[in-house]
């Protein structure tokens, strides 16, 4: 189970980071429900201002929530960064509720991404079960046939 610090109303990463150092709070249960791929400019205006509107999180409010298993959230991330930022819109259009992680400790969620259970593509897959399925972001060869032909169900590019 991914955890995290969960900080609401920061104004941006660098807020959320001193608040963090600051009171180091609790860790709570995080469920990803999507992940979003922005480009490098979406992500940096994201990681510098929490608090304005984005169509993206507008489009996924019925991602989001939180109940006895954890927070439900997106996962927001960019190739050229090693930040995760995981955001909770509490139904409004901005980022309201956010724990920020590495993304070396986010690699689960590529697991899930690329899990091989259940695919019904592994029957003819060479690379079944193998480290070289997962992204290259996190140190594999990016040959898994669901991250190639895009037909990953938990991820959306915004490039």
């Amino acid at each position: 189970m991914l955890k995290g610090a969960i900080l609401r109303k920061t104004i941006n990463a660098n807020d959320w980071y001193k608040v963090f150092y600051e009171y180091i709070p609790e860790k709570s249960d995080i469920i990803i429900e999507k992940t979003i791929e922005l480009n490098e400019n979406e992500f940096d205006d994201l990681y510098n201002s929490f608090l304005e509107d984005r169509k993206y999180i507008t489009e996924n409010k019925d991602k989001m929530w939180k109940d006895e298993k954890g927070w439900h959230m997106l996962a927001i991330t960019n190739k050229a960064r090693d930040t995760v930022i995981c955001i909770d819109s509490e139904n409004f259009d901005y980022n309201r509720c956010c724990s920020i992680l590495k993304k070396h400790d986010f690699e689960w969620i590529y697991r899930r991404r690329c899990n091989c259970k259940g695919c019904d593509k592994k029957l003819d897959c060479i690379h079944k079960d193998a480290f070289r399925r997962m992204p290259r972001e996190i140190g594999g060869l990016g040959l898994c046939p669901k991250l190639k032909d895009n037909t990953d169900p938990c991820m959306e590019k915004r490039v």
